[in-house]
């Protein structure tokens, strides 16, 4: 084994060089890291500006990545680079690394593509050239950043919102989906039909050609107002094209009177969106266009149902009239001959007039509108003629449908003859009616962004209550394996009555406005039939995580404490009073609670030795007042439990409130600590000139799982001053 630099034809475990700046000057302390899908090796030069690096394993199809940054310095000082291989142990000589000036890009806010209703967690930042668009390289080293596997943040322990750039030459930054500058249309492609793809269109950050820094100086730059900017532009083209669509539409006979008013609402938002970017108040004027946006969405939707709709209801209309077609020659002829050409020449005027005066027929081709008619017809006339005898096997009271139908138009037919000018009149008013059915059903239904304002429940608190909804209340539940209880069983069941818990990154978002006064987080166990504690009859089956030092709702809670102190304290709890008076705990001693998250299910005491307990000393009891504490929208307190009903051979899993006694008040970090306990509801306590709608209506729609189709809101506005519809 060689242990020295390598001549021809011998391999080397390492290789070495040195690292320099553009002046020839030794780095010292510059990193080394040797990249194959994964760090696996690393270095770091000395005060010459050498390195060693290990070329024992993993040494093919690799990249050797160096970077150098002054800590004592702000912002980035040099540009990383790098170096490709097919084989690092065949490398015959010093691999040396000359490291560029670099100035940095700090990029702050949020990426928030109108058409995801959440912040983006994966995207790159690439530096480009503003002439020609091409990725900007030193070396083998491209030039990509942020929160994406492969980028330099992942390859060198960089910042996400940190970018490093040439000094001295103009560049840009392009924002874009991971994937598209990761692994290509192919990975790309997998990661779509998965469905784990952050797919937004791409957009740049420039200004005046491009940017241009100085060596070691730092810009910082807002993201939310670029991507805003590109978000005004797809919604200014997906309004033209709305505008396209609907001019089309009304052209072909079709009612878009809801539509417009809803793509006129549109413009008037994204106009508003523009100043108000203008006026650098990027939060409303994403709250607007985001609202923009959801209402041209809705308007392609409703579009496109209509569409559907009129293409069925062109089939459906053709059948029909190939039966009146065929009934109103049974009534003037009686020959089978005779009756089918008749039949094709009331037929075919019909087809004509629906086809140039219905709309639905322009939702299908002339092809297919021919094809379903003239099937249509030749399957009446095949039935009729030649299979008669199959409809008469359709019996009712003994008689076949067709002598039904035979001895009912013969009777018309004698009506129609003796009384034509009624005849005729009634079949206009049928006409009319018909034709007023097809035009009420025509026109389309506004559904919009609707939200409520709510009574004052809680006098001098000017917020919002963000509330997420809960899940269907009822399922099926299916015992899946047997044995005695508290032995090992496998249980199905659909989650009945948990509800969405409140995210990190919606707190995080919350926090960091400047108009929020104070955040209150309260926490609730998910509904389970398995129970936290169990002592004799004693059962707990919920818990309530509470912020003693923010809660609103403390005084309230304070005032149901009828035995020992108020809740203060971490690690410490509230029960109710029967506890206490049935010797089930005592205050100041403590009770065990298991994890649920992690306990097998409806186990024994005994079983549960060896899985995650919490104690928690008991400092007071409350009694049966704790039922009339309300939340601020007025939502029950309480957790919820699940409850099993049996029907027939069916058992059904119902949510309900737990009762005050099997309920247990901690605080939240101790509520937390439990491993199904979640943040149940967020409080936000503004200052007092804010308009709540800034906040509450980006909260809510972050929120809506399907784009276009909002009924109502999750968010409750508690102040009664808060206008709402």
């Amino acid at each position: 084994m060689c242990t020295v630099l390598p001549s021809v034809g011998c391999a080397s475990p390492y290789v070495e060089g040195f690292v320099h700046d553009v002046d020839g000057n030794p780095l010292e302390g510059a990193r080394i890291v040797l990249w194959r899908s994964r760090v696996r090796d690393q270095a770091t030069t000395d005060a010459e500006g050498h390195y060693t690096l290990s070329t024992s394993y993993y040494s093919r199809s690799c990249t050797v990545y160096v970077f150098y940054d002054d800590p004592g310095t702000g912002g980035y000082d040099f540009l990383p680079s790098a170096r490709s291989y097919g084989d690092l142990g065949d490398v015959d000589g010093l691999e040396n690394f000359t490291l560029h000036p670099a100035a940095t890009v700090e990029l702050q806010g949020q990426l928030r593509p109108v058409e995801f209703s959440s912040e983006v967690s994966e995207y790159a930042f690439s530096v480009v050239d503003p002439v020609y668009g091409a990725l900007l390289r030193y070396g083998d080293c491209a030039l990509i950043y942020g929160p994406s596997r492969g980028s330099l943040v992942s390859v060198l322990d960089l910042p996400h919102s940190a970018i490093a750039v040439p000094a001295g030459s103009a560049f840009m930054i392009r924002v874009s989906p991971p994937y598209e500058v990761e692994r290509g249309w192919m990975w790309s492609s997998i990661m779509s039909d998965y469905g784990v793809r952050d797919d937004f269109p791409e957009f740049d950050i420039v200004e005046d050609g491009g940017f241009v820094l100085g060596e070691g100086e730092v810009l910082t730059l807002d993201i939310g107002k670029y991507c805003l900017g590109n978000d005004l532009g797809k919604v200014e083209a997906l309004s033209e094209r709305m505008e396209e669509n609907l001019t089309r539409f009304e052209s072909e006979g079709f009612y878009t009177a809801s539509q417009r008013h809803q793509l006129r609402a549109s413009r008037e938002l994204a106009e508003s969106s523009r100043i108000q970017m203008s006026q650098e108040m990027y939060d409303d004027a994403y709250v607007d266009l985001k609202e923009a946006w959801l209402k041209l969405e809705n308007i392609n939707i409703k579009m496109e149902g209509l569409l559907t709709e009129a293409a069925f209801s062109v089939n459906v209309l053709v059948v029909f009239l190939a039966l009146t077609s065929y009934a109103l020659s049974t009534l003037l002829i009686d020959a089978d001959v005779g009756k089918s050409i008749l039949t094709g020449v009331f037929y075919a005027p019909m087809l004509a007039f629906l086809y140039y005066v219905y709309p639905g027929c322009r939702a299908v081709t002339l092809d297919w509108f021919t094809a379903v008619s003239v099937a249509s017809l030749l399957a009446i006339l095949i039935v009729t003629r030649f299979r008669p005898e199959a409809l008469n096997r359709i019996r009712s009271g003994g008689i076949g449908l067709l002598d039904a139908v035979v001895s009912v138009s013969s009777i018309a037919k004698r009506n129609l003859r003796r009384r034509k000018i009624r005849s005729g009149l009634t079949l206009v008013t049928l006409l009319a009616l018909t034709m007023s059915f097809v035009a009420l059903t025509s026109m389309s239904t506004n559904y919009g962004l609707i939200y409520t304002s709510l009574d004052d429940r809680t006098p001098g608190i000017d917020g919002l209550i963000l509330r997420n909804p809960s899940y269907d209340p009822k399922a099926d539940y299916v015992e899946k394996g047997g044995g005695e209880e508290g032995g090992d069983r496998v249980w199905s069941m659909i989650d009945a009555g948990n509800f969405r818990p409140v995210t990190d990154s919606t707190v995080e978002w919350v926090l960091r406005r400047d108009d929020v006064e104070e955040v209150t987080l309260k926490a609730e166990s998910l509904p389970s039939i398995n129970s936290y504690f169990r002592a004799g009859a004693a059962r707990i089956n919920g818990v309530i995580g509470v912020q003693t030092g923010k809660e609103r709702l403390l005084e309230a809670l304070d005032d149901c404490v009828v035995e020992g102190a108020p809740l203060r304290d971490d690690g410490t709890c509230l029960v109710h009073v029967s506890l206490i008076t049935g010797n089930i705990t005592q205050v100041g001693g403590y009770i065990t609670l298991s994890d649920r998250a992690t306990t097998p299910f409806r186990s024994s005491p005994t079983a549960r030795s060896g899985y995650p307990v919490h104690r928690l000393e008991v400092v007071g009891a409350f009694d049966d007042g704790i039922l009339d504490v309300r939340d601020a929208d007025g939502g029950d307190l309480l957790p919820q439990k699940q409850e099993t009903t049996a029907y027939r051979s069916t058992t059904f899993v119902e949510a309900v409130s737990c009762l005050p006694q099997e309920v247990v008040i901690t605080t939240l970090n101790s509520s937390m600590a439990l491993g199904d306990v979640q943040v149940s509801r967020l409080g936000i306590e503004l200052s007092g000139t804010v308009d709540s709608e800034v906040i509450g209506k980006p909260l809510a729609r972050d929120g809506v799982p399907h784009v276009g189709e909002v009924d109502r809101l999750p968010v409750r506005y508690p102040d009664p001053k808060l206008p709402g519809k």
